[in-house]
């Protein structure tokens, strides 16, 4: 190649796909040329690259090379010079490094806060390059690794997200993962978790060390908001993490989070990634992985995971891999485990469920029904030599799998349901067998009965067969009795040997007619003998005794609970009502909390299907609601939900006149005003409260919202709703969880019970309570966003539930909530456009009733009380109304109640926000103006002038800023987006010092998503700074500092 300057060897680098003839040629120009005025040169040239922002090829190749360039001089200059002077045992001799890359660096990190954001990103892309192009096992100076993190840490606090992405790429190589104070990986699980931009939170991901002290971060991003952050998380857990570095909770969450994902990627990358790394980990052996997974523990979590793993796998390739059956397709009992039983009974599931397709299949892996049940009942007789809890547990687990296996059984032959029949009613009435395993039992009852009346009638039979069991009992006599049995045994005993003798001289006389008749005597007295033998032995009787020990009550009463669950009993039979007698309602007063419990649901279940039993068991289930342990409380409050969502309020009406129709509740909020003071959502503190503030005694629900109820129906009301203040976080849990079922299903339509939810979920208390945040998050959207008529509800609860919050005392936990959080959350509720009608149809509202309703409400608060500290929150809600664009009387309304309220008020911010409003109703009644002109000026022209004459004085009243356009009006893409001002290009012929320039200080601005972020990062930079030690002549040079490997490393922890 001819010999070229500096400038066109750059310029050819951008088309060239020679790199490496072009790196020697680099190369050879600064060998010729003089060190200090080629680097010179070189910086300069660099500059014009580092100048462009936008991600353009040339750009790219350009830094690249550079990068490269600089590494091939240095590798060269240093296998030459250790040629010359080769490195001694001691270390000296070792070169420092090359002047071109020690210029280069200096000059990037000088340069690393210029004010223009592509001089930021070029400088972090360029070093990220450099240390790239080390290579593996190099090292740098420590003072220059020093400087290194310095500057990019700052860079990771950079406002543009593109310049924090490749400041932690360019901190890659830096970071010590054995290291556990390692200041970077401190940086990047800062930056992991609190990043705003989901491209730096991504990056992250694939850049850190995997490690102890990382590993917790890298696990938190599976739950990221974004699905590309999870994905990677999943990618990075897969590749970098091992299987044996998580513990088994951490391996089942992070699949469950996995496989319940709701984006498709992510559960893609669980399921290609993931698993089958974790498979591969265990040689591809499915009951290693179980084990790891701990299936007794997360058995629905092992079951997602496997219908995956078959899914991949195919049925064919499944059935040929399933090897763990002998020639009965049993496994043998020494090998049963929970993990093999487990894998067998998901195996049989899944192609069963495949289709008749997959017949032959099907029975290489299913047994044959009778010889099945021989062997389940050979297994039960395990249970019986067990006394180690933890060893019966996993023996009822393996039991329960067997009998969910049993269930997926041919059972259309009679030999089939026999024995079946014969197993699983001596696995009913057997002492081992406890309640656990009842709940698998049945179904396979339901298949061997079809009948519901006949298998209530064999339930009823072998319940009372287990209560009242047949024994063998021993009668003993008496001793006075035995006695006299053994004279008369003895009598008889003499008799026959004087006999025997007479027999004997008979014989030798030949008298042989008087010989056979003592004979007969003999035989006689023998028998009479036996008789009286038998007689003093002790007798064996059948007798039915009463078992009422707590296990055998709790199985009995749980197998009338999987009854009502399981079957669809339509029909309240003597039998059921002999259950209820005898085994029902003497549980309910049995001293164990867990009996109790059990009894509850039963009562509950039972009035499932009997009306009529509401009202006669209603006392009990309330009493047990107050009265009782937690456990049998919320059993009791769950029974009323039920019984409510079924049969409705009208269940509740007892002996009362039923001729007119009760409708459920429709509780409209006070009309006075009233709202729900703090201390009655201070759920937890006992703060007491002024008599002004709302009683926490007071019903949710007050006597003019109980309009078509009953008496009856109402105090039932009144004491779910009182459960919500409930100390116990299941209680609230199940109220929470009841009452809001019961809005939704439009039992009870109550404004003041959505308002005390709405401030539950606020409530500072309970944020961690994660039970009832996902009940309420889930149920507010969902329920406002289904009919207009609930939107109403929230409109309703809008000042009441904010009143409640202004008037909150400082010693309420309602007074650290933000309400404008919470009303922007009720504006959102509340705006029509979020209807599910609207959004399947993707309609443009025009007529928005709730939004209408609440700027006239607020107008009218704010004219009431125009002093009130809430001004400020009620103007502000005014600005985020989405109004009617249509409603030109309600714009002139509401133009004239923002006069009034200006003049009222004097707070400069509550002016300023109040002119927005304004603003935003000028802007409505201008559009709609214009869309009425041409209709308006051809019939009417004076009364079009008119309404000009008035539009021009009263603009010259107003005094408006720029025009506000409403969020309602609906405009295309391209008329609402507000184009950026286009970014100058930057000269490259001739660039100034002021694009490398660093910005002078910024004005303070309002804290912002990243702020604590970047706070988080000022505080690790400031305490990874130490004093630093200055050179002294004759000292030891700077050590050098390893880097990081650029290939996956393996895990240290």
């Amino acid at each position: 190649m001819a010999d070229i300057s500096l400038k066109e060897l750059f310029i050819e680098c951008q088309d060239s796909q020679n790199q490496h003839g072009l790196l020697k040629t680099f190369h050879k120009i600064y060998k010729k040329a003089d060190k200090t005025e080629f680097i010179s040169e070189f910086l300069s040239l660099i500059r014009h690259p580092m100048s462009v922002y936008a991600r353009e090829p040339c750009v790219e190749k350009t830094i690249e090379f550079m990068s490269k360039a600089v590494i091939y001089v240095s590798v060269k200059d240093s296998k030459k010079e250790s040629d010359k002077n080769p490195r001694t045992e001691d270390g000296e001799g070792e070169d420092e490094m090359h002047p071109l890359i020690s210029s280069l660096f200096n000059f990037l990190l000088d340069v690393h806060s210029a004010k223009e954001r592509a001089v930021r990103f070029r400088v972090c892309q360029m070093l990220t390059h450099l240390l790239k192009d080390l290579g593996d096992g190099a090292q740098i100076d420590d003072d220059l690794y020093d400087r290194i993190y310095r500057c990019m840490v700052q860079r990771l606090r950079d406002k543009c997200a593109q310049v924090r992405v490749h400041a932690v790429l360019a901190l890659m190589r830096l970071q010590d993962p054995t290291d556990e104070t390692c200041p970077i990986i401190k940086a990047y699980m800062i930056l992991m978790t609190k990043d705003p931009n989901m491209e730096v939170r991504r990056i992250v991901l694939t850049c850190i060390a995997p490690s102890t002290l990382s590993l917790p971060a890298v696990l938190e991003r599976t739950r990221d908001v974004k699905e590309a952050v999870r994905r990677s998380a999943y990618s990075v857990i897969a590749e970098k993490v091992p299987l044996r570095a998580l513990t088994i909770q951490q391996r089942v969450d992070v699949i469950q989070n996995g496989l319940d994902d709701r984006s498709e990627i992510v559960k893609n990358a669980c399921t290609s990634k993931l698993l089958q790394s974790w498979l591969c980990a265990c040689q591809g052996n499915v009951l290693e992985l179980l084990e790891r997974l701990d299936v007794p523990s997360s058995v629905k979590v092992c079951q997602k995971a496997l219908s995956q793993l078959f899914k991949t796998s195919g049925v064919l390739d499944l059935v040929q891999k399933f090897d763990i059956l002998d020639d009965k397709q049993l496994i043998p009992l020494d090998k049963l485990s929970c993990e093999s039983s487990f894998y067998w009974r998901s195996v049989v599931g899944y192609i069963q469920n495949q289709g008749h397709e997959y017949e032959e299949q099907l029975d290489c892996v299913r047994p044959n029904c009778v010889a099945f049940c021989s062997y389940v009942q050979k297994f039960s007789e395990q249970l019986k030599n067990y006394t180690d809890m933890e060893k019966l547990l996993d023996l009822e687990f393996i039991m329960e799998q067997l009998l969910q296996l049993l269930s997926m059984m041919d059972l259309s032959d009679t030999a089939s349901r026999k024995a079946t029949e014969k197993l699983l009613h001596n696995l009913l009435v057997s002492e081992c067998v406890g309640p656990s395993l009842i709940s698998s039992i049945l179904p396979c009852l339901q298949k061997v009965h079809a009948s519901t009346d006949i298998l209530v009638n064999y339930l009823t039979e072998t319940i009372s067969e287990i209560r009242e069991p047949i024994t063998l009992v021993e009668t003993k006599l008496s001793k006075e009795k035995l006695i006299n049995l053994d004279k008369k045994i003895a009598g008889i005993r003499v008799k026959v040997n004087e006999l025997r003798h007479e027999l004997s001289v008979c014989i030798d006389q030949q008298d042989f007619e008087r010989a056979a008749k003592i004979k007969t005597t003999i035989s006689e007295l023998d028998a009479e003998r036996s008789s009286l033998l038998e007689e003093s032995q002790p007798a064996v009787e059948e007798v039915r005794t009463h078992k009422n020990d707590p296990l055998t009550v709790l199985k009995c009463l749980t197998i009338v609970c999987e009854l009502l669950v399981s079957t669809n009993v339509k029909k309240w039979s003597p039998q059921m009502q002999g259950l209820m007698e005898n085994q029902i309602l003497p549980g309910m007063v049995n001293e164990e909390a867990e009996l109790r419990n059990v009894a509850v649901k039963a009562i509950g279940l039972c009035c499932h299907v009997k009306k009529d039993m509401v009202m006669q068991h209603l006392p009990v289930l309330l009493q047990a609601t107050q009265m009782d342990t937690p456990l049998v409380r919320a059993t009791a409050l769950k029974a009323i939900f039920d019984i409510i969502l079924i049969f409705g309020l009208d269940s509740f009406d007892g002996d009362e006149d039923t001729s007119e129709t009760k409708k459920s509740t429709s509780v409209q909020n006070e009309e006075n005003g009233t709202a729900i003071d703090a201390s009655s959502t201070s759920l937890i503190s006992n703060t007491s409260v002024n008599e002004d503030v709302y009683d926490s005694k007071k019903s949710l629900v007050d006597e003019n919202d109980k309009k078509g109820w009953s008496e009856t129906a109402g105090k039932v009301v009144t004491i779910l709703s009182a459960t919500l203040n409930s100390e116990d976080p299941d209680l609230r849990c199940v109220a929470a969880e009841g009452l809001s079922k019961l809005i939704l299903s439009g039992r009870v339509v109550s404004a003041k019970l959505l308002s005390h939810l709405l401030l539950m979920w606020f409530n500072p208390l309970l944020e961690d309570d994660e039970t009832l945040g996902q009940i309420l998050g889930t149920f507010f959207p969902l329920f406002a966003f289904s009919r207009s008529e609930n939107q109403q509800l929230f409109e309703e609860a809008f000042l009441p539930t904010l009143k409640t919050l202004t008037r909150a005392p400082t010693s309420s936990p309602l007074s650290e909530i933000n309400e404008v959080n919470v009303a922007n959350f009720l504006i959102e509720l509340t705006d029509a456009q979020h209807l599910v009608e609207n959004v399947k149809d993707n309609t443009v509202v025009t007529e928005n009733p709730c939004h209408d309703s609440l700027a006239v409400k607020l107008c009218n608060e704010i004219l009431s009380h125009p002093d009130s500290f809430a001004v400020k929150l009620w103007i502000r809600a005014l600005t985020q109304l989405n109004i009617s664009p249509d409603n030109q009387s309600l714009h002139k309304d509401l133009y004239k109640m923002t006069e009034k309220i200006a003049m009222e008020v004097t707070e400069k911010p509550c002016l300023k926000l109040l002119e927005k409003f304004r603003d935003i109703v000028s802007s409505l009644q201008d559009a709609s103006r214009e869309s009425d002109a041409p209709e308006d000026s051809a019939e009417n022209p004076a009364a079009q002038a008119s309404e000009d004459d008035g539009e021009a004085v009263e603009k010259g009243r107003k005094s408006m800023k720029t025009p506000i356009v409403s969020r309602t009006a609906k405009t295309p893409a391209t008329k609402g987006r507000v184009k950026k001002p286009s970014r100058t290009a930057v000269n490259s012929s001739v660039l100034d010092g002021s694009v490398f320039a660093t910005p002078g200080p910024r004005a303070l601005r309002g804290k912002d998503a990243v702020e604590e972020t970047r706070i988080e990062l000022e505080n690790l930079l400031v305490e990874s700074r130490g004093p630093k030690t200055p050179h002294i002549p004759g000292t030891p040079k700077t050590p050098k500092r390893p880097l990081h490997s650029i290939q996956d490393p393996a895990f240290t922890g």
